[in-house]
């Protein structure tokens, strides 16, 4: 066997691996600098100079100018963030000029122009050239076919894959017929109903949830009715109509879901609708109600002043009670009552037109919570839908 022996001069050595550390030390030095160079001009450019034209635009909407704020350059989150800012500071802006507006014609005695026709539409199940006698008829038989559809989903559990499929055709269908009959007490019941077997454990949960709030009980309803009366006769009108609801837990479930809301979240849990005779009979009660109660500022809609697109008219508010409870109260005259319930402007009507989705839970409530559904003899309904009964 041989030997192999190599010979290296040590010193040299060394001096060659100190110098490659240094090249890779300075190497690195260099690719960390760079890195944190870069970082610092992206952030001064997209992050510390757009948030303080943030800041500046948020400073000058806490002295006063609401809608002046610029959207910055930048990061999409704070461009984000600021065209949130500014919408908000716009609605702000609006609700207060339409609250400056609505006071303003309660106190001097204003009125805005009115509808030619505030009549209602006749009912969208009645075919054209159909005999006052046929429509009563129709409504008649569709009115028992939800009525019996309803004990129907009452009486069954959600193990029933019958009343499950039921159940989902009630949640997309018939709820939005027994709107356009007016049944708001009915259509609550569908709606509920249907939930029922649809998520059991979550309309149990709401359920649970509604019934400890101390405001939907009667006590509290009953106190803050006679305060309204109080504030009624204030304004020396004598009300239409002066009626209450607690929203059913469908209702409540669809809204916290749309709007990704809480239940403390939920302003409308109660609300009072007070008819009064007159459009100036309107805003005499506004005055009276925002001065007894504390309003909530982006909370009020003067949809008389301002109606929705589809003619609806209304004047809405949330305010605080002394308990510190928020309620709703919507302030409107029979003749646009009437149009919000069957006319043009009928929500069943905005939910039903075309290219609208498959309709969800609707977002008008009855008001009349008092009255039951009548009984109601047992309609057989092989072979017959509500399609089937609408032209």
């Amino acid at each position: 066997h041989g030997t192999l022996e190599v010979w290296q001069d040590g010193q040299q050595f060394r001096a060659l691996i100190e110098r490659r550390w240094r090249l890779w030390l300075l190497t690195f030095a260099l690719a960390i600098a760079s890195i944190l160079l870069s970082l610092s001009i992206a952030y001064q450019r997209l992050i510390d100079r757009p948030l303080r034209r943030l800041l500046e635009g948020v400073h000058q909407m806490e002295m006063g100018y609401w809608s002046g704020l610029q959207l910055p350059r930048g990061a999409w989150e704070l461009r984000w963030l600021a065209y949130r800012f500014r919408n908000l500071g716009s609605q702000l802006e609006e609700t207060v000029r339409h609250l400056v507006e609505a006071e303003r014609r309660a106190l001097l005695g204003l009125s805005t122009s009115t509808p030619a026709d505030g009549r209602p539409a006749p009912a969208a199940f009645a075919p054209a050239g159909a005999t006052r006698d046929e429509t009563v008829f129709r409504r008649r038989l569709l009115r028992r076919y939800l009525v019996s559809r309803c004990r129907y989903l009452e009486a069954r559990g959600p193990r029933d894959s019958g009343a499950v499929a039921a159940a989902r055709e009630t949640w997309e269908h018939d709820v939005l017929e027994a709107e356009r009959l007016g049944e708001g007490r009915l259509k609550s019941r569908l709606e509920d109903a249907a939930l029922r077997i649809l998520e059991p454990e979550t309309f149990a949960g709401i359920v649970q949830q509604i019934s400890a709030l101390s405001y939907t009980q009667k006590p509290w309803l009953r106190l803050r009715e006679a305060e309204i009366r109080k504030v009624l006769g204030q304004a020396k009108t004598k009300p239409r109509a002066l009626q209450h609801r607690v929203k059913h837990p469908a209702g409540i479930l669809r809204k916290m879901r749309s709007k990704g809301l809480a239940l403390e979240q939920i302003h409308d849990i109660v609300a009072f609708r007070i008819v009064v005779p007159t459009e100036q009979s309107c805003y005499d009660v506004l005055h009276a109600v925002h001065e007894r109660f504390e309003p909530l500022l982006l909370r009020f809609k003067d949809y008389i002043a301002h109606p929705k697109k589809n003619g609806y008219r209304s004047l809405h508010t949330c305010v605080k009670a002394p308990d510190g409870v928020i309620f709703e109260i919507q302030i409107r005259t029979p003749e646009m009552h009437d149009q919000a319930e069957g006319g043009t402007a009928a929500h069943w009507r905005y939910k039903a037109s075309p290219g609208r989705p498959v309709p969800e839970p609707a977002k008008r409530r009855a008001f009349d919570t008092h009255r039951p559904v009548p009984a109601e003899p047992k309609l057989v309904t092989q072979g017959v839908r509500p399609d089937n009964l609408l032209p």
